[in-house]
């Protein structure tokens, strides 16, 4: 698997492989394309860049890959994986086949179990139906190596509160649950301080746009800390400037050794 740090690597082409992404350690896209429409997508801006027309004969058009499957079954040393970095796995135009073959490889007793796995929709009632059926059938267990988040910008719009809400109802169905607020572009105090709030969360993850660059004000971030309990795990990542140091760079505890051992921390 490929080792070195470059665009080609971070975008996981045709294998996992390791990223400069602050909170994981590689990518493993079965999945590529997106229907979301999101303007500020940098997945979209690569999967057309006519330099890798080879690593996405179908631009950015939804296609699945099954021969990556195995890919992650050639790793030995424990990772730290964003499936589908490229995609949003739950998204509406895959078929729940599909999305069962993904989740089936990070299934703990079906799957890869040495590794931990990070998860990112915006379509959290997807996630939630889907996620419903499995623990019906195998058990929320099956899945404790991964965390399932919610990707939000920190609009505080109903859309983004009934999402929110959503994802809150997953973490109480017992998964692990994560937010990212990347890219991070509006002021998040009325949605972190919202009746649901965010102390709930297993992890929080912040972060500002790139290519453009536009970089969160202070206080949004303040807002977010806040608004969360002491010793609960919060990553801002380094574009959102360098003042914080290592105040908000923590990890779960159960992927904290991992990102050691990867040199993450």
């Amino acid at each position: 698997m490929g080792c070195k740090y470059d665009l080609q690597n971070d975008i996981g082409v045709n294998t996992m492989n390791r990223t400069k992404i602050e909170w994981c350690t590689h990518v493993h896209n079965i999945m590529t394309g997106c229907l979301h429409g999101c303007p500020y997508c940098y997945a979209r801006k690569t999967a057309e860049n006519p330099f890798y027309h080879k690593a996405f004969p179908y631009g950015f058009e939804p296609h699945f890959y099954p021969e990556r499957m195995s890919e992650v079954q050639k790793l030995k040393k424990p990772a730290i994986i964003f499936m589908d970095s490229m995609s949003d796995i739950f998204g509406s135009w895959w078929t729940d086949e599909q999305i069962l073959k993904v989740l089936h490889i990070m299934d703990y007793m079906r799957g890869v179990h040495w590794h931990k796995y990070v998860v990112l929709t915006k379509n959290p009632e997807r996630m939630s139906e889907v996620l419903g059926g499995y623990a019906k059938t195998d058990g929320v267990d099956r899945l404790k190596n991964v965390y399932f988040g919610l990707s939000l910008d920190g609009f505080a719009s109903d859309a983004n509160y009934d999402r929110l809400a959503e994802l809150y109802e997953i973490h109480k169905g017992g998964f692990k649950t994560v937010l990212s607020l990347e890219p991070l572009l509006y002021n998040p105090e009325q949605l972190v301080g919202s009746s649901i709030g965010i102390a709930w969360l297993d992890w929080i993850i912040v972060g500002g746009q790139t290519k453009p660059t536009k970089i969160p004000e202070e206080r949004w971030v303040i807002n977010i800390a806040k608004a969360t309990y002491p010793g609960q795990p919060l990553l801002v990542k380094k574009n959102c400037g360098e003042g914080y140091g290592n105040h908000f760079h923590d990890f779960p505890v159960d992927l904290l050794p991992i990102a050691v051992a990867w040199g993450k921390i």
